[in-house]
Formats: structure tokens, C-alpha cells, sequence
């Protein structure tokens, strides 16, 4: 029902579009198909097994792809930033904050050593190789959902240290080997830079746009049209950009209110169902969920990443897996291990 209400929501914008079928097509990728994949999955077996191999395949593929980022060579364009198969840092960092929490979650909980050691080298691993990937939006939105993880459980002082350790040397030593992330990172500290960014300079155009179109925004597929021919800004250097690198404020300039809120009802209640079933039954498989779409929806805020087609597929066939088998968990009142 919920997500009923969030593909209404976004067609609305639809029938007060400059192209109707242009606004269409975009809908029907963005706000409706990508997310049939939860609920076809979610009605597609009758047991768990099924579900466990679709998160497992989803596991492996991100690790394959995380190997892969030592082989290809990155685009000249993105600086020496790691990318993986897809050929962009956007997608595999999307990739890396949906399977990052899980990781993050075995290496904290799990009882076995080997796995736990295991976990541990996994998690280290794919957060070096997201430092190298320069994404700064992920590199925020992982760092606040690892915390927020932490405030699920009780730890000790002494694995509270071991996590800022390897957090530590990671980010240390990440600078001292890439340029490229040493010049990024600069950027996250310097007032100067934010305020000259390309993104506060597509944020305040969307702004624009939704002050002079608050209920439906310019229209579904007319972000790019309107941004360079009428709402650009006189200092942006990049004055070919299609998207507002931020789903809020692309949300806010395409589709104005009834956009956002179908955005924020649908992830908002992912997010409240989650944590309310944690507290209530106590299943660590809902802290993953949780803190995986909070780290999803965290780097949206710098990114527009629920037009990705791959990330939010992968997201929606996450979720899609994780529910079932939580329910699965639920009932038989077991934990991952029993998996």
C-alpha cells in the first residue's frame, strides 16, 4: 500500500509535464519498475531458500565487482577513481553502501572466529577500496550509519577502538597513497570550496525550481531543459549537468512536493518498519535492513542516486530478500547463523 501511494505520488508530476510521454517513460523506470522487483520477489517463493540465494548472489556479485576495481582501469575523467564493472564511481559506491552495513554487522557480531576474522578482512577491504573510489557523499553516509549500527548494541571500549583503529588507518592511509583522495577529502573540510561547489550551485537552481513550481516541479524529465535554459546559475561551470546530484533537491526542482513526500513516506517507512521490528523482536537481520537503506538514503542527499538503475535494482532485490528471510528467522526464532 505504502508503495502504492509513493508511485501516485510520483505520477502526478507526469500530467503537468512539458512532454507527457517523455515524463512517462521516466516514470515508469524510476518510480515504478525498479521497485515491482521488491514485490515480485516478495510473492515469487514459498520458502527461504530461495531468498537466502538471492541475497548470497547479491553478496558475491559486489564482491566480484570489488575485485574487479583492482583490474580495470578507470575512466581519465573520474581522476584515478576506482569504479568496477559499471564504469562509474556513483554506481559502486551505491553498491557499497547497501552491502557495507552487512559486512559491518558479521564482523561486530558474529560468534565463530574464523567468520568474525573474516568479516573483519571483507569489511576492511571494500572500506579501502571505497576511500579509493573518492565518493565523498558514501563516505559520509557509511561513516554515520557504521555509528548509527553501533548505537544498536552494547560494545566494549576496547572493540569501540579496534573500529576507529581501522577506520583511522584506512583514511590515513588513503591519503598518503592517492592524491586524488587527499584532494577530495580537503574539500569536506574547506568552507571555501562548499560554497563554490557545482552541487550548492545545483542545489539552489532546484530551490528555484521549486519556488516557482511548489506542488508538481517543472516536470518529470524537464530537470535538464529547465536547468540550462532557465534556471542555471551565472557562476556554474558546468552548465550541461541533467541531474541535481542530490535526490532531495532533484525531487524537490522535477517534482516538487508530491514527489518528495512519496520519497520520504516510502523510505520512511522502510526505515520505521525496520527499527520497530529490531526493538520488538530483537533480530539482528532488521539492523541490516535499517542501516542499509539509511546509508542508501544518506548518500542521496549528495547524489542522485535513486536514478542509478543498478543500485536501486540491487537495493530493491536487497530488501527483497532480507524481509522474507527475516520473517523466517522471526518465526523459527533463530539468528543468521542457522542460514
Amino acid at each position: 500500500m505504502i508503495y502504492l501511494i509513493y508511485a501516485i505520488l510520483e505520477f502526478l508530476p507526469v500530467l503537468t509535464s512539458p512532454d507527457i510521454f517523455i515524463a512517462l517513460g521516466v516514470w515508469s523506470r524510476t518510480y515504478l519498475m525498479r521497485g515491482v522487483l521488491f514485490l515480485v520477489l516478495l510473492l515469487s517463493f514459498k520458502n527461504w531458500r530461495p531468498y537466502f540465494l538471492v541475497f548470497f548472489s547479491l553478496v558475491v556479485s559486489f564482491s566480484v565487482d570489488s575485485i574487479a576495481c583492482l583490474f580495470i582501469d578507470p575512466l581519465p575523467k573520474f581522476g584515478g577513481r576506482v569504479t568496477g564493472f559499471f564504469g562509474h564511481p556513483m554506481v559502486y559506491a551505491g553498491f557499497a553502501c547497501i552491502v557495507l552495513p552487512f559486512f559491518f554487522y558479521k564482523a561486530l557480531q558474529e560468534n565463530i572466529l574464523f567468520k568474525k576474522v573474516a568479516c573483519i578482512a571483507f569489511c576492511f577491504a571494500f572500506l579501502v577500496l571505497l576511500v579509493l573510489n573518492g565518493t565523498r557523499g558514501a563516505w559520509l553516509a557509511v561513516g554515520a550509519s557504521f555509528i548509527v549500527m553501533l548505537l544498536f548494541f552494547k560494545f566494549s571500549f576496547k572493540s569501540l577502538l579496534i573500529v576507529f583503529c581501522i577506520a583511522s588507518s584506512i583514511g590515513v592511509g588513503s591519503l598518503y597513497t592517492s592524491e586524488e583522495v587527499s584532494s577530495r577529502m580537503k574539500t569536506l573540510t574547506s568552507s571555501e570550496i562548499y560554497l563554490k561547489s557545482e552541487r550548492i550551485l545545483l542545489w539552489k537552481s532546484s530551490y528555484k525550481m521549486f519556488q516557482d513550481h511548489p506542488f508538481f516541479g517543472v516536470g518529470l524529465g524537464a530537470y535538464g531543459d529547465q536547468y540550462k535554459n532557465k534556471y542555471i546559475d551565472n557562476n556554474a561551470k558546468e552548465r550541461n549537468l541533467t541531474r541535481a546530484h542530490s535526490n532531495i533537491f532533484q525531487l524537490l526542482g522535477e517534482s516538487g512536493l508530491s514527489g518528495l513526500i512519496g520519497y520520504l513516506l516510502l523510505f520512511g517507512f522502510l526505515l520505521l518498519n525496520s527499527f520497530r521490528n529490531f526493538t520488538k523482536f530483537k533480530q539482528g537481520i532488521y539492523v541490516v535492513i535499517f542501516v542499509s537503506t539509511l546509508c542508501l538514503f544518506l548518500q542521496g542527499l549528495t547524489e542522485y542516486n535513486l536514478g542509478h538503475s543498478a543500485v536501486m535494482k540491487f537495493y530493491w532485490l536487497w530488501v527483497g530478500a532480507l524481509f522474507p528471510l527475516s520473517l523466517y528467522l522471526r518465526n523459527q526464532n533463530e539468528n543468521w547463523n542457522s542460514l
